[in-house]
C-alpha cells in the first residue's frame, strides 16, 4: 500500500487521515478547508480559477465565492502566513489562487507479511511518521 504525504515548510499533510500537521502537532481544519488546501497543493503548478475551485470543492451545490474566500482566509491563518511571514497561497486578482510553497512528496510503502495460516492484523503494519512535538504560530 502506498500512502502519500506532502511536506512544505514546517507543515505536513497526511492525505490518508485528512490531517494538517505543524512540527508533528495536528492543526484542526474543517473538512472543506482541508480539501481546499489539498486541491491547491495537488495543482501547485498552475493558477486555479475561482470557478473551477468552486465546482471541484462543492460539486452539485451552488455556493457563493465568499465561501471560497473564507476557506482561503482560514488556511492562511492555519499556515501562520501573517505571523511567520511565510507565503504559501498567492492570490491572483480577478483569477484565482496558486500554492507557491516548495512541496516535497513523501511516499511510504508498507509490506504486509504473507504467512500461510497466520491471521494478520493489517492495522499493526501501518507506518506512521514520527515527529518532534512543537506547534503553533510564533
Amino acid at each position: 500500500m502506498t500512502i502519500r504525504y506532502y511536506e512544505f515548510g514546517p507543515f505536513q499533510i497526511d492525505k490518508l487521515n485528512h490531517a494538517l500537521l505543524r512540527d508533528g502537532e495536528t492543526i484542526p481544519l474543517k473538512p472543506k478547508v482541508f480539501d481546499t488546501l489539498l486541491l491547491l497543493i495537488e495543482n501547485r503548478e498552475r493558477i486555479l480559477d475561482k470557478d473551477e475551485m468552486l465546482r471541484r470543492l462543492w460539486p452539485d451545490t451552488v455556493v457563493e465565492e465568499s465561501n471560497l474566500s473564507q476557506n482561503i482566509y482560514l488556511l492562511r491563518k492555519a499556515l501562520c502566513e501573517e505571523t511567520d511571514g511565510a507565503k504559501y497561497i498567492e492570490t491572483m486578482p480577478k483569477r484565482g489562487y496558486r500554492f507557491v510553497g516548495t512541496v516535497k512528496e513523501v511516499e511510504t510503502v508498507t509490506a504486509i507479511p504473507d504467512v500461510p495460516g497466520t491471521p494478520v492484523d493489517k492495522k499493526q503494519f501501518r507506518r506512521r511518521p514520527v515527529f518532534a512535538v512543537a506547534a503553533g504560530c510564533s
